[in-house]
């Protein structure tokens, strides 16, 4: 399964979850790399979903703290700069809820 949006793309292939940036000047401003994850290193996935005029993210988490925002700072604005996640509009967030979903009876099946 692959999903794209402005900010990169994730793709899932039931082995490993890929998170690219996104191509060009964007690649460069982000800082972020291409990275894989194989599904036994991933403990959960973190996910907001946007709602209204908040972007919502998609985050791989392999241990790290999970992300924690404060009113001034909403978690997503963290999830901009963390090589494990990706950003994602209201109209993206449909994919990326079936992508969650993909992942997560992948990891019941691994443990």
């Amino acid at each position: 399964m692959l999903v794209t949006t402005k900010r990169g793309s994730v793709e899932f292939d039931g082995t490993a979850v890929t998170i690219r940036p996104p191509r060009g000047l964007g690649s460069i401003l982000s800082g972020k790399s291409e990275m894989s994850v194989p599904l036994r290193a991933i403990r959960y996935i973190e996910f907001s979903p946007a709602v209204a005029m908040k972007n919502g993210y998609f985050r791989i988490n392999t241990g790290q703290p999970p992300l924690a925002g404060t009113p001034m700072r909403p978690a997503f604005m963290e999830a901009i700069k963390d090589a494990h996640a990706i950003i994602f509009t209201g109209r993206e967030s449909a994919q990326f809820v079936q992508l969650k979903n993909a992942i997560e009876e992948a990891l019941g099946h691994v443990r």
